[in-house]
Protein backbone atom coordinates (compact mmCIF):
# COMPACT_ATOMS: atom_id res chain seq x y z
CA UNK A 1 0.00 0.00 0.00
CA UNK A 2 2.64 2.57 1.03
CA UNK A 3 4.66 1.28 -2.64
CA UNK A 4 1.52 2.43 -4.37
CA UNK A 5 1.05 5.54 -2.96
CA UNK A 6 4.95 6.46 -3.15
CA UNK A 7 4.44 5.29 -6.92
CA UNK A 8 1.43 8.17 -7.19
CA UNK A 9 3.12 10.99 -5.34
CA UNK A 10 6.24 9.84 -8.23
CA UNK A 11 3.66 9.78 -11.18
CA UNK A 12 1.90 13.17 -10.26
CA UNK A 13 5.39 15.09 -9.71
CA UNK A 14 6.62 13.92 -13.31
CA UNK A 15 3.09 14.50 -14.60
CA UNK A 16 3.60 18.25 -13.51
CA UNK A 17 1.91 18.38 -10.20
CA UNK A 18 2.87 19.58 -6.82
CA UNK A 19 6.50 19.41 -5.84
CA UNK A 20 7.78 19.35 -2.81
CA UNK A 21 9.05 22.97 -1.13
CA UNK A 22 12.37 23.42 -1.03
CA UNK A 23 13.89 23.69 2.16
CA UNK A 24 16.88 26.23 0.52
CA UNK A 25 13.85 28.81 -0.89
CA UNK A 26 13.37 30.95 2.38
CA UNK A 27 17.12 31.14 3.16
CA UNK A 28 18.31 31.95 -0.03
CA UNK A 29 15.71 34.55 0.21
CA UNK A 30 16.82 36.21 3.10
CA UNK A 31 20.14 36.28 2.40
CA UNK A 32 18.98 37.90 -1.31
CA UNK A 33 17.32 40.64 0.64
CA UNK A 34 20.11 40.96 2.97
CA UNK A 35 22.70 41.39 -0.33
CA UNK A 36 20.60 43.97 -2.55
CA UNK A 37 19.99 46.57 1.35
CA UNK A 38 24.02 46.30 1.80
CA UNK A 39 24.24 46.93 -2.17
CA UNK A 40 21.42 49.98 -1.63
CA UNK A 41 23.36 51.27 1.40
CA UNK A 42 26.92 50.85 -0.34
CA UNK A 43 25.34 53.12 -3.25
CA UNK A 44 23.49 55.62 -0.96
CA UNK A 45 26.79 56.31 0.94
CA UNK A 46 28.85 56.70 -2.46
CA UNK A 47 26.48 58.86 -3.75
CA UNK A 48 26.82 61.21 -0.51
CA UNK A 49 30.40 61.08 -0.57
CA UNK A 50 30.26 62.22 -4.64
CA UNK A 51 27.82 65.14 -3.94
CA UNK A 52 29.69 66.23 -0.30
CA UNK A 53 33.45 65.77 -1.64
CA UNK A 54 33.65 64.53 -5.25
CA UNK A 55 34.77 61.20 -4.30
CA UNK A 56 33.81 58.49 -4.40
CA UNK A 57 33.61 54.49 -6.59
CA UNK A 58 33.09 56.11 -9.12
CA UNK A 59 36.56 58.39 -9.50
CA UNK A 60 38.12 54.48 -9.38
CA UNK A 61 35.91 53.73 -12.13
CA UNK A 62 37.01 56.18 -14.31
CA UNK A 63 40.04 55.73 -13.14
CA UNK A 64 40.00 59.31 -11.65
CA UNK A 65 41.62 59.04 -8.11
CA UNK A 66 42.56 62.03 -6.02
CA UNK A 67 45.91 60.89 -5.13
CA UNK A 68 48.97 59.34 -7.42
CA UNK A 69 52.42 58.39 -6.62
CA UNK A 70 55.07 60.44 -8.02
CA UNK A 71 57.32 58.97 -10.41
CA UNK A 72 60.21 61.06 -9.61
CA UNK A 73 60.00 61.31 -5.88
CA UNK A 74 58.31 57.81 -4.60
CA UNK A 75 55.63 60.28 -3.28
CA UNK A 76 51.86 59.83 -2.53
CA UNK A 77 50.80 63.09 -3.77
CA UNK A 78 47.62 64.73 -5.39
CA UNK A 79 47.04 64.42 -9.11
CA UNK A 80 48.17 67.37 -10.59
CA UNK A 81 45.48 70.34 -11.66
CA UNK A 82 42.36 69.06 -10.62
CA UNK A 83 39.84 69.97 -8.90
CA UNK A 84 37.57 67.54 -6.66
CA UNK A 85 34.61 68.74 -5.20
CA UNK A 86 31.03 68.97 -4.23
CA UNK A 87 28.29 70.36 -1.42
CA UNK A 88 31.01 70.07 1.30
CA UNK A 89 34.45 70.69 0.33
CA UNK A 90 36.54 71.50 -3.28
CA UNK A 91 40.40 70.54 -3.56
CA UNK A 92 42.47 71.92 -5.97
CA UNK A 93 45.57 70.69 -6.79
CA UNK A 94 48.48 72.84 -8.34
CA UNK A 95 51.05 71.63 -10.62
CA UNK A 96 53.34 69.60 -8.01
CA UNK A 97 49.80 68.15 -6.54
CA UNK A 98 49.44 70.16 -3.65
CA UNK A 99 46.68 71.74 -2.26
CA UNK A 100 48.28 74.84 -2.53
CA UNK A 101 48.33 78.51 -5.10
CA UNK A 102 51.26 77.38 -8.28
CA UNK A 103 54.31 78.28 -6.88
CA UNK A 104 57.62 79.36 -9.31
CA UNK A 105 60.88 77.60 -8.29
CA UNK A 106 62.35 81.14 -9.64
CA UNK A 107 62.08 83.94 -7.18
CA UNK A 108 61.85 87.24 -9.77
CA UNK A 109 61.54 89.46 -6.70
CA UNK A 110 61.97 89.82 -3.34
CA UNK A 111 59.94 87.35 -1.34
CA UNK A 112 58.76 86.04 1.61
CA UNK A 113 58.17 82.62 1.00
CA UNK A 114 56.87 80.25 4.27
CA UNK A 115 55.85 76.43 3.73
CA UNK A 116 54.15 74.61 6.21
CA UNK A 117 54.40 70.58 5.98
CA UNK A 118 52.48 68.14 7.43
CA UNK A 119 49.54 65.81 6.70
CA UNK A 120 45.56 66.18 6.75
CA UNK A 121 45.55 68.87 9.36
CA UNK A 122 47.82 71.01 7.08
CA UNK A 123 45.63 69.89 3.96
CA UNK A 124 42.90 70.92 5.47
CA UNK A 125 40.51 68.16 4.52
CA UNK A 126 37.58 69.03 6.31
CA UNK A 127 38.71 73.07 4.59
CA UNK A 128 35.81 73.57 2.08
CA UNK A 129 37.69 75.59 -0.04
CA UNK A 130 42.00 75.94 -0.18
CA UNK A 131 41.43 79.88 1.02
CA UNK A 132 39.80 78.35 4.11
CA UNK A 133 42.82 75.96 4.83
CA UNK A 134 45.11 77.75 7.63
CA UNK A 135 48.37 77.97 5.29
CA UNK A 136 45.89 80.12 3.41
CA UNK A 137 44.49 82.37 5.81
CA UNK A 138 48.01 82.97 6.86
CA UNK A 139 49.21 84.14 3.76
CA UNK A 140 46.52 86.63 3.87
CA UNK A 141 47.47 87.67 7.50
CA UNK A 142 51.18 88.01 7.26
CA UNK A 143 50.31 89.93 3.56
CA UNK A 144 47.85 91.98 5.60
CA UNK A 145 51.07 93.05 8.16
CA UNK A 146 53.01 94.70 5.15
CA UNK A 147 56.11 93.88 6.25
CA UNK A 148 56.99 92.24 3.32
CA UNK A 149 56.66 93.21 -0.17
CA UNK A 150 55.15 89.51 -1.28
CA UNK A 151 53.98 86.62 0.80
CA UNK A 152 54.03 83.07 -0.49
CA UNK A 153 52.54 80.44 1.67
CA UNK A 154 52.98 76.99 0.18
CA UNK A 155 50.47 74.25 1.67
CA UNK A 156 52.28 70.87 1.90
CA UNK A 157 50.24 68.83 3.53
CA UNK A 158 48.81 65.44 2.32
CA UNK A 159 46.74 63.38 4.06
CA UNK A 160 47.97 60.23 5.63
CA UNK A 161 51.83 61.22 6.08
CA UNK A 162 53.82 59.94 9.01
CA UNK A 163 57.19 61.96 9.55
CA UNK A 164 59.32 60.10 7.56
CA UNK A 165 56.96 60.70 4.16
CA UNK A 166 57.00 64.54 5.78
CA UNK A 167 60.69 64.23 5.33
CA UNK A 168 60.77 63.06 1.80
CA UNK A 169 58.34 65.70 0.87
CA UNK A 170 60.58 68.31 2.16
CA UNK A 171 63.76 67.08 0.57
CA UNK A 172 62.37 66.00 -2.85
CA UNK A 173 59.77 68.90 -3.35
CA UNK A 174 59.79 72.06 -1.04
CA UNK A 175 63.53 72.37 -0.67
CA UNK A 176 64.00 73.15 -4.39
CA UNK A 177 61.58 76.07 -3.75
CA UNK A 178 64.07 77.86 -1.51
CA UNK A 179 61.45 78.82 1.56
CA UNK A 180 62.81 81.38 3.95
CA UNK A 181 60.88 80.20 6.39
CA UNK A 182 59.71 75.96 7.15
CA UNK A 183 56.63 75.19 9.16
CA UNK A 184 56.54 71.33 10.80
CA UNK A 185 53.18 70.23 12.16
CA UNK A 186 54.21 66.67 12.60
CA UNK A 187 50.61 65.52 13.32
CA UNK A 188 50.12 61.85 15.20
CA UNK A 189 49.16 59.53 11.90
CA UNK A 190 52.76 57.66 13.20
CA UNK A 191 50.34 56.36 16.06
CA UNK A 192 47.96 54.52 13.76
CA UNK A 193 51.29 53.06 11.83
CA UNK A 194 51.95 51.41 15.33
CA UNK A 195 48.89 49.68 15.28
CA UNK A 196 49.64 47.96 11.44
CA UNK A 197 52.36 46.02 11.76
CA UNK A 198 52.77 44.38 8.49
CA UNK A 199 54.44 41.08 10.44
CA UNK A 200 50.84 40.39 11.42
CA UNK A 201 47.26 39.83 9.78
CA UNK A 202 44.50 42.11 10.05
CA UNK A 203 42.27 39.30 11.58
CA UNK A 204 44.87 38.93 14.64
CA UNK A 205 45.27 42.84 14.68
CA UNK A 206 41.29 43.69 14.70
CA UNK A 207 39.47 42.94 18.44
CA UNK A 208 36.29 41.44 16.32
CA UNK A 209 36.72 39.78 12.96
CA UNK A 210 36.47 41.71 9.79
CA UNK A 211 35.96 41.67 5.83
CA UNK A 212 39.03 42.93 4.19
CA UNK A 213 36.29 44.61 2.18
CA UNK A 214 38.11 47.26 -0.74
CA UNK A 215 39.12 50.68 0.22
CA UNK A 216 36.84 52.68 -1.98
CA UNK A 217 33.54 50.91 0.01
CA UNK A 218 32.05 53.22 2.30
CA UNK A 219 29.65 51.10 4.47
CA UNK A 220 32.48 48.91 6.16
CA UNK A 221 34.21 51.73 7.45
CA UNK A 222 30.48 53.35 8.30
CA UNK A 223 29.99 49.91 10.35
CA UNK A 224 33.54 49.95 12.33
CA UNK A 225 33.35 54.02 12.81
CA UNK A 226 29.82 53.93 14.38
CA UNK A 227 31.11 50.34 16.55
CA UNK A 228 34.08 52.14 18.20
CA UNK A 229 32.16 52.38 21.50
CA UNK A 230 31.54 48.76 21.60
CA UNK A 231 35.18 47.41 20.18
CA UNK A 232 36.97 50.48 22.53
CA UNK A 233 35.29 50.29 25.73
CA UNK A 234 37.51 51.93 28.08
CA UNK A 235 37.64 49.41 30.82
CA UNK A 236 38.98 46.77 28.48
CA UNK A 237 42.26 48.95 28.82
CA UNK A 238 45.01 48.97 25.76
CA UNK A 239 46.21 45.92 23.42
CA UNK A 240 49.36 47.88 23.33
CA UNK A 241 51.56 49.31 26.11
CA UNK A 242 51.86 52.65 25.17
CA UNK A 243 55.53 52.17 27.75
CA UNK A 244 56.76 49.70 24.86
CA UNK A 245 56.75 52.23 21.96
CA UNK A 246 59.66 53.61 20.97
CA UNK A 247 59.35 57.16 20.03
CA UNK A 248 62.51 58.35 18.70
CA UNK A 249 62.46 57.31 15.05
CA UNK A 250 59.82 60.54 15.29
CA UNK A 251 61.92 62.58 16.57
CA UNK A 252 64.54 61.61 14.51
CA UNK A 253 62.70 62.05 11.04
CA UNK A 254 61.71 65.95 12.95
CA UNK A 255 65.36 66.39 13.88
CA UNK A 256 66.20 65.67 10.13
CA UNK A 257 63.82 67.99 8.69
CA UNK A 258 65.65 70.74 10.71
CA UNK A 259 69.23 69.34 9.79
CA UNK A 260 68.12 69.24 5.92
CA UNK A 261 66.31 73.29 6.41
CA UNK A 262 69.37 74.51 8.04
CA UNK A 263 71.41 73.07 5.76
CA UNK A 264 69.94 75.49 2.79
CA UNK A 265 69.71 78.36 4.71
CA UNK A 266 65.75 78.12 5.75
CA UNK A 267 64.53 79.03 9.62
CA UNK A 268 62.29 76.24 10.97
CA UNK A 269 59.25 76.73 13.24
CA UNK A 270 57.88 73.14 15.19
CA UNK A 271 54.33 72.85 16.40
CA UNK A 272 52.90 70.87 19.32
CA UNK A 273 50.34 68.73 17.73
CA UNK A 274 47.12 69.66 19.08
CA UNK A 275 44.03 67.16 19.90
CA UNK A 276 40.73 67.93 20.38
CA UNK A 277 39.90 65.41 23.92
CA UNK A 278 41.59 66.85 26.86
CA UNK A 279 42.09 64.90 30.38
CA UNK A 280 39.99 67.32 32.09
CA UNK A 281 37.10 66.36 29.69
CA UNK A 282 34.48 64.05 31.16
CA UNK A 283 34.70 60.92 30.26
CA UNK A 284 31.98 60.67 27.93
CA UNK A 285 32.99 64.01 25.90
CA UNK A 286 36.50 62.29 25.56
CA UNK A 287 34.94 59.19 24.26
CA UNK A 288 32.95 60.95 21.93
CA UNK A 289 35.98 63.42 20.95
CA UNK A 290 38.51 60.89 20.37
CA UNK A 291 36.67 58.27 18.33
CA UNK A 292 38.00 59.13 14.81
CA UNK A 293 41.55 58.97 16.81
CA UNK A 294 40.39 55.00 18.46
CA UNK A 295 39.35 53.98 14.69
CA UNK A 296 42.54 54.47 13.06
CA UNK A 297 44.81 54.23 16.47
CA UNK A 298 42.84 50.84 17.10
CA UNK A 299 45.46 49.10 19.24
CA UNK A 300 45.58 51.86 21.77
CA UNK A 301 42.63 52.76 24.30
CA UNK A 302 41.90 56.26 25.32
CA UNK A 303 44.33 56.29 28.49
CA UNK A 304 46.86 55.19 25.89
CA UNK A 305 46.39 57.93 23.31
CA UNK A 306 46.67 60.50 25.97
CA UNK A 307 49.92 59.05 26.83
CA UNK A 308 51.57 59.08 23.88
CA UNK A 309 50.23 61.99 22.12
CA UNK A 310 51.89 63.75 25.49
CA UNK A 311 55.34 61.55 24.46
CA UNK A 312 55.28 62.32 21.13
CA UNK A 313 54.92 66.29 21.57
CA UNK A 314 57.60 65.59 24.08
CA UNK A 315 60.25 64.86 21.78
CA UNK A 316 58.64 67.95 19.50
CA UNK A 317 59.86 69.97 22.86
CA UNK A 318 62.81 68.03 23.04
CA UNK A 319 64.22 68.57 19.13
CA UNK A 320 63.38 72.29 19.27
CA UNK A 321 65.23 72.50 22.73
CA UNK A 322 68.22 70.68 21.39
CA UNK A 323 68.26 72.52 17.85
CA UNK A 324 67.61 75.89 19.44
CA UNK A 325 64.48 75.92 16.97
CA UNK A 326 62.00 78.14 17.21
CA UNK A 327 58.99 76.18 18.83
CA UNK A 328 54.88 77.06 19.23
CA UNK A 329 52.90 75.08 21.65
CA UNK A 330 49.84 74.92 19.49
CA UNK A 331 48.34 72.41 21.83
CA UNK A 332 47.80 75.46 24.11
CA UNK A 333 46.69 78.07 21.99
CA UNK A 334 43.70 75.33 20.94
CA UNK A 335 41.14 74.68 23.48
CA UNK A 336 39.62 70.87 23.54
CA UNK A 337 36.12 70.64 22.45
CA UNK A 338 34.16 70.93 19.28
CA UNK A 339 34.35 74.63 18.66
CA UNK A 340 38.07 73.85 17.32
CA UNK A 341 37.88 70.63 16.06
CA UNK A 342 35.87 68.73 13.67
CA UNK A 343 36.85 65.29 15.06
CA UNK A 344 39.91 64.17 17.38
CA UNK A 345 42.77 66.23 15.67
CA UNK A 346 41.14 68.64 12.35
CA UNK A 347 40.18 71.63 12.31
CA UNK A 348 36.87 73.39 12.29
CA UNK A 349 36.52 76.77 10.25
CA UNK A 350 37.01 78.40 13.58
CA UNK A 351 40.18 76.23 14.31
CA UNK A 352 41.92 77.19 11.00
CA UNK A 353 41.61 80.42 11.58
CA UNK A 354 42.76 80.59 15.00
CA UNK A 355 45.85 78.37 14.03
CA UNK A 356 46.67 80.89 11.11
CA UNK A 357 46.14 83.95 13.86
CA UNK A 358 48.78 82.23 16.43
CA UNK A 359 51.37 81.31 13.74
CA UNK A 360 50.81 85.31 12.27
CA UNK A 361 51.38 86.42 15.61
CA UNK A 362 54.58 84.76 16.09
CA UNK A 363 56.35 85.39 12.77
CA UNK A 364 55.34 89.03 12.97
CA UNK A 365 57.18 89.47 16.20
CA UNK A 366 59.81 87.21 15.68
CA UNK A 367 61.05 86.94 11.75
CA UNK A 368 63.38 89.54 10.32
CA UNK A 369 61.49 92.00 8.58
CA UNK A 370 61.76 92.49 4.49
CA UNK A 371 64.95 93.36 4.14
CA UNK A 372 66.31 89.78 4.68
CA UNK A 373 63.45 88.66 2.52
CA UNK A 374 64.89 86.32 0.15
CA UNK A 375 65.42 87.96 -3.82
Amino acid sequence: MMGAQALVQSTRSAEGGPEAPNPFAFPLRIVLWAFLILLAGEAALQVRSHLRYGQSVFNVAKSEPMYRVDEVSGLKLLNPNRVYGGSRATIRSNSMGLRSPEISIERSSPSFRVAVIGASSVMGIHARENEDTFPAILERRLSEAGRWPKVEVINAGIAGYTVKDQSRLLEKLILPLRPDLIVLYPGVNDLSRLCRPASQSRASREPLATVNAPRFLLLSNLVRKNTIWFRHAPARGARVDPSSIDPRPYEREIRKMVELSGGQGAKVMILANARSYTRDQPLDVQMKLSETARYYSYCFDLNALHDLSDRYNGHIRKVAGDTQTWFVPLDQHLTGGSRHFVDATHFTAVGENLVADVLAKSIIENYPAAAEARD
